[in-house]
């Protein structure tokens, strides 16, 4: 009774965010301010849990602008930025402190703001629609881009779509795949991720309920979900009462998939984990196991995290940036870890 009253008031504290009605931004600094408060790395008694991945800085991470909030979704860009997305179709792209290897000395953090091109709720023909010459923002809970030509697809919960932004930012299309139609209202497409293959795999952050608490929906299409929205329905397996928040794909191919859990109510305690998945198992109308690798415990400076990033480092280790989302909150806060990897010591999943 406890956990289904903790989601009830989860999914409370959340609707806010996809039913706010639009509001005209006012302009916007290239600076934010953006401040990085340095948080203390706990002791080996609690990060023993991580298991094989390395804590090396935690921010908590603060802006007097208005629109720096509610970062759901987190993207590498090139020379060691990042973007993260928001649920109201804004973006903040920054160089976070020590983006490589360093002491994490904020310093040398550099920030710039915007938002997509809105959408209206509606589709016609993959294409947005004008509503009275009005476009509404959408939910971005997702995000992935293809780095060789900069364009981002984002996954939108409450519509359950998929939109597409050109290198520029612009979005020019979207899509509501028929697969996606019955995931719900605030229990959607939480992840979204483009394979090295061109496909495109989204999860739904919800599994299917008491009876399988461990499974989810999940969708993979061919392609580009604008010109292949069809898609092919799979189940994804992970740790019980657990929701997917996130993934991205690491070079060597394998898939690393952000998890949450709301652990109390009031003020809100998360608790979160990072398993492991290989792309090449699934199959239409298969299940796809993953494996836990890293347990990210409520004791921790952990908040509501929902977006992760993979950097490859020079010696052959991955950076992995994890960002939460405040909804807006009073009780959340924007945090920031950096942890680091050795992707040999990461088990590859059995079928």
């Amino acid at each position: 009774m406890l956990r289904i009253l903790a989601s009830l008031f989860l999914a409370l504290t959340l609707l806010p965010t996809i039913y706010a009605p639009p509001i005209k931004a006012p302009p916007q600094s290239a600076s934010p301010d953006i401040v990085f408060h340095p948080i203390a790395v706990p002791g080996s008694d609690q990060t023993a849990r991580l298991g094989v991945f390395r804590l090396e800085h935690i921010w908590h991470v603060t802006s007097p602008n208005w629109s720096f909030s509610g970062y759901s979704a987190l993207l590498a860009l090139p020379k060691g930025q990042l973007m993260a997305l928001t649920d109201f179709s804004r973006y903040v792209i920054f160089t976070p402190p020590g983006a490589g290897i360093g002491d994490g000395d904020p310093s040398d953090a550099v920030y710039r703001t915007g938002q997509f091109g809105e959408l209206s709720r509606k589709v016609k023909d993959g294409a947005p629609e004008t509503k009275g010459g009005t476009l509404e923002t959408f939910d971005t809970e997702g995000a992935t881009r293809d780095p060789a030509t900069g364009t981002i697809w984002q996954s939108a919960e409450g519509w359950n779509a998929i939109i597409r932004s050109d290198a520029a930012l612009r979005s020019d299309r979207q899509v509501q795949p028929a697969l996606m139609q019955g995931w719900g209202v605030n229990t959607g497409p939480e992840s979204l991720v483009r394979l090295h293959d061109g496909r495109f795999v989204t999860v739904r952050e919800r599994g299917r309920g008491d009876l399988r608490p461990t499974v989810h929906d999940a969708v993979f299409f061919d392609g580009d979900p604008i010109d292949h929205p069809t898609g092919h329905a799979f189940a994804f397996e992970g740790p019980e009462n657990f929701s997917v928040t996130d993934m991205t794909q690491m070079p060597d191919g394998r898939i690393l998939i952000l998890m949450r859990r709301l652990i109390w109510p009031v003020p809100e305690r998360f608790a979160s984990r990072l398993v492991i998945a290989d792309p090449s198992q699934i199959r239409a109308g298969g299940v796809w196991k993953s494996v836990e690798v890293s347990k990210i415990a409520s004791t921790m400076p952990i908040d509501n995290f929902e977006g992760i990033a993979v950097v490859p480092r020079p010696d052959g280790r991955l950076t992995v940036w994890i960002i939460a989302d405040d909804n807006r909150s009073t009780y959340e806060k924007t945090i920031l870890w950096r942890l680091s990897v050795d992707p040999k010591e990461l088990p590859y999943p059995r079928p």
